[in-house]
C-alpha cells in the first residue's frame, strides 16, 4: 500500500496513544492477491486492528504467576491486536501480538533500521526483566534467556508457573521522501524457540513480498507451503528459513532487491541482527556478510592491530558470546572483543593488521 504523506516531517508514533491518521490518502498502488479489496486492506489492517485495544486498561485483581506482557511492566507503548492471536512458529500455540509503528524519512534500509531499533528496544526491556528477576529458573541449571518463557507444550495462563508467555511484536513503519510513503510490515517472534526472529515481511516497496511472505522452521516444514494460522496475514506462506544465507559478496542492502529467499533473508539479516546489536543498525547501509566488526588492540600501537569479528560469525554467537541480549551496545560489543575472544563462533575473532581494515568494516570505537 503506498500512503501520501502531508508534510515531509517525519512523525514518530507512540502506538498506546496513536490515533488513525487523517493526513494519509487511501490509494492503493500495491496489488494483494490475498486482500481484494483496498477497504478492507485499511480498516483490517493490524495497524487499526491495534488501535481498537490498547493496553492501560484496568488488570484483574487477582494475582497471575504466568504472565503476557499486558500483566507486567512491560507493554509501554505498545498496543495488544484484540481480534485472536497467531501461531508460534516451531510450537503451534497461540501467542498474543503487540503493535508499534513509526514513519521515517528515508528509503527501505531505513526502515528495517527504525524497526530493528524498537525490536530491540522491546526485547531488551523483556530480556532485563527476565534476566534480573531469573524468571523460570531451573534448578541445578543455568539460567538462560529462553528459560523465562513458557516452556513449549504447556498452556498459557496458568497459575502454576511464573514465567512470561511467548508474544509476537508486529512493527509497521511507514517511511519515504517527499509526498509519498511506503510502508514495512515485520513480525517478530519472542518465545522459547526462534527468539527475536522476523517470522513475516510485507514491504510495500517489493512486490516480492505482496504475499506476506513467512519463516519456516529448516528440516521441519517445507518451503512453499501455506498453514492457516488464524491471524495478521491469516495463513504463514513459508518462502524463507530460519537459517541465514551466507559467504554473498553485494550489500545486504542491495539483496533486498533479490526476489528468491535469499532477498527475503536480507531483510531478516538487518531487521534482526539489528535488533541485537547497534553496530548492525549503525553499518546497515555498507553491511556485507563479510564485513568485520573491530576495536584495537591494546598494546600494538607501534605497529597497529585489530580484534576483529565477521558478521557471518557474529550472529552465530549470539547465544554463546552475548547470551541473546538484544541492543549490545558498542561497548559492550567491543569489551567481548577485548575479554570473551574464545566464546565466539563461525571464524572467531581474529587479531589483523589494521592496515588491511576497509570500509566495509566498521570501528566499534567511533
Amino acid at each position: 500500500m503506498r500512503h501520501t504523506r502531508a508534510t515531509p516531517t517525519a512523525e514518530q508514533h507512540n502506538a498506546a496513544a496513536e490515533k488513525p491518521s487523517t493526513s494519509r490518502a487511501t490509494a492503493q498502488t500495491f496489488p494483494d492477491k490475498r486482500i481484494g479489496a483496498i477497504d478492507d486492506h485499511i480498516h483490517n489492517s493490524p495497524r487499526m486492528l491495534a488501535q481498537r485495544r490498547q493496553l492501560g486498561q484496568a488488570l484483574p485483581a487477582a494475582p497471575v504467576q504466568r504472565k503476557n506482557l499486558g500483566q507486567t511492566p512491560l507493554a509501554g507503548g505498545l498496543t495488544l491486536v484484540q481480534e485472536g492471536q497467531r501461531s508460534l512458529v516451531g510450537d503451534g500455540r497461540g501467542a498474543n501480538i503487540y503493535y508499534r509503528s513509526a514513519d521515517v524519512d528515508g528509503d527501505r534500509t531505513d526502515a528495517l533500521v527504525a524497526a530493528a531499533a524498537i525490536n530491540g528496544e522491546v526485547g531488551k526491556r523483556v530480556d532485563v526483566w527476565g534476566r534480573t528477576g531469573r524468571v523460570g529458573e531451573r534448578e541445578g541449571v543455568d539460567w538462560k534467556q529462553n528459560h523465562m518463557y513458557t516452556p513449549a507444550g504447556t498452556a498459557f495462563n496458568s497459575d502454576l508457573v511464573a514465567n512470561l508467555d511467548p508474544y509476537f511484536l508486529y512493527v509497521t513503519i511507514r517511511y519515504g521522501v517527499g509526498e509519498e510513503l511506503e510502508q514495512l510490515d515485520l513480525v517478530y517472534q519472542h518465545a522459547p524457540a526462534f527468539t527475536g526472529y522476523v517470522e513475516q515481511i510485507m514491504d510495500s516497496s517489493n512486490d516480492n513480498t505482496k504475499d506476506y511472505p513467512s519463516m519456516f522452521t529448516n528440516g521441519k516444514e517445507v518451503s512453499g507451503t501455506k498453514l492457516d494460522t488464524g491471524n495478521v496475514a491469516k495463513e504463514r506462506n513459508l518462502q524463507y528459513s530460519n537459517i541465514h544465507h551466507k559467504d554473498d559478496s553485494d550489500t545486504i542492502t542491495a539483496m533486498t532487491e533479490d526476489g528468491t529467499a535469499k532477498g527475503l533473508d536480507a531483510y531478516t539479516k538487518l531487521a534482526g541482527e539489528g535488533a541485537r546489536w547497534q553496530a548492525v543498525r549503525s553499518h546497515a547501509r555498507v553491511l556485507k556478510d563479510s564485513s568485520r566488526f573491530f576495536i584495537p588492540v591494546p598494546g600494538t600501537e607501534a605497529e597497529p592491530k585489530v580484534y576483529a569479528v565477521d558478521f557471518v560469525s557474529l550472529w552465530l554467537s549470539w547465544d554463546s558470546a552475548f547470551g541473546k541480549q538484544y541492543d549490545i551496545s558498542n561497548v559492550d560489543f567491543g569489551n567481548a572483543l577485548l575479554t570473551t575472544r574464545g566464546a565466539f563462533k563461525g571464524k572467531g575473532v581474529k587479531s589483523v593488521d589494521a592496515a588491511a581494515i576497509t570500509t566495509d568494516d566498521y570501528d566499534l570505537g567511533q
